[in-house]
């Protein structure tokens, strides 16, 4: 952040995410973690952005209350920074495009390694702080 700062930036996006997508309809909810929401507020305390002349933008992101709620929420944001609809919805849309390429690319990486595994296998999947607590993940590695 500090590097973008000394580089002369003047606006630092960095969204409140509150909530994903839901990836299965058997999911009510799929919040996103309290460090990750939280983020745009706690490096203000360390860094003023004022004095560096710098604004941080720091939006809700609801992405869980569906794909035109989001979108209006997004063209309302970019309104703000003047930005016209038109401008917005394309680059909303690109967005979009890319996003779901990443997910197919992550599905398709995940039926290749299945694909190869010589024996069963074990998916830990947690924050860092957590899966390397052993306090809190009890070697669960080790007893694979």
């Amino acid at each position: 952040m500090i590097e973008l700062l000394e580089d002369g930036i003047k606006k630092v996006f960095l969204p409140s995410i509150i909530n994903l997508s839901k990836i299965d309809p058997q999911v009510n909810q799929s919040y996103v973690c309290p460090y990750v929401q939280s983020l745009p507020y706690t490096i203000q305390a360390s860094i003023n952005f004022k004095n560096w002349d710098a604004e941080l933008l720091k939006p809700f992101i609801y992405m869980g209350e569906g794909r035109e709620v989001l979108k209006k929420n997004l063209i309302a944001f970019g309104k703000t920074l003047g930005k016209n609809s038109k401008k917005i919805e394309a680059a909303f849309k690109e967005a979009e495009d890319s996003q779901n390429k990443f997910y197919e690319q992550v599905k398709q990486k995940g039926k290749e390694i299945i694909a190869h595994l010589e024996k069963p296998a074990l998916v830990i999947v947690s924050r860092p702080y957590n899966c390397y607590d052993q306090g809190i993940n009890l070697s669960i590695q080790e007893a694979a």
